[in-house]
């Protein structure tokens, strides 16, 4: 199971130079998409981010934001809760993270994802954050990382 980090999902709503390549990687695997329930907040922002830059027209981010519900519905996308064993491996995450020689600042948000991921026993994580990468390679050398 694939874990998506919301700014790569985003991609798959909003057209971005990488956004095939992305698209491909759901193609290719056949699977559904797993991300924190934290996403469908992320995703709003993220849509109203893109309207401000003008890079999607007004009333865009309502649609968009309903094709990400409808997809939830249809469990192409399953909301992973924040629940009690994603507050333990954010601990967990947090401490490894923190406690090495050259600590990484991991940000709140990715180490919610980074720890929604691990709750959920995804075998690789879907990013483009080199502080996540790096976060994710120091919690979990299993995980692989885009």
């Amino acid at each position: 199971m694939r874990y998506w980090d919301t700014s790569v999902l985003l991609k798959l709503f909003v057209k971005e130079d990488d956004s095939e390549f992305f698209s491909g990687l759901i193609e290719e695997a056949g699977e559904v998409i797993h991300t924190s329930e934290l996403s469908r907040l992320e995703l709003l922002r993220g849509l109203w981010g893109k309207r401000l830059d003008g890079l999607i027209v007004p009333g865009a981010e309502k649609n968009l934001l309903r094709r990400f519900e409808a997809e939830v519905e249809m469990k192409r996308i399953i909301l992973v809760p924040v629940s009690n064993d994603v507050r333990r491996e954010l601990e967990a995450v947090l401490k490894v993270c923190y406690n090495r020689g050259r600590p990484i600042r991991v940000r709140t948000l990715d180490a919610l994802h980074l720890a929604s991921a691990l709750a959920s026993r995804a075998r690789e994580i879907i990013c483009t954050d080199a502080r996540m990468r790096e976060a994710c390679a120091s919690t979990e050398p299993m995980l692989s990382r885009v």
